[in-house]
């Protein structure tokens, strides 16, 4: 299963923190993570807290691209309705 970086994490063993998925040390401890095992400090995902958060960002910024092409549609039409009308 592939998934984007910013969602992958690494935990620590020592005082069970979760840190960046790049983290060579624990940023709580100052652990060396590189020294276990990757099935020891690997978790693949974030709680779902975060992922929901991700996903209500992303549907905003849907919406307002939608908005911003509605509003650029709605001058266009203005623009060539007004050039028709008074021939500039």
């Amino acid at each position: 299963m592939v998934y984007r970086e910013q969602y992958l994490r690494k935990f620590c063993p020592n005082c069970e923190t979760t840190n960046s998925y790049k983290a060579r040390f624990c940023y709580k401890c100052g652990e060396d993570l590189d020294k276990y095992p990757e099935s020891k400090t690997k978790v693949d995902l974030l709680d779902a807290g975060e992922n929901s958060q991700d996903q209500k960002i992303t549907a905003t910024r849907k919406k307002l691209q939608i908005r911003e092409l509605l509003i650029f549609a709605v001058i266009l039409i203005l623009y060539f309705t007004l050039k028709t009308i008074y021939h500039f």
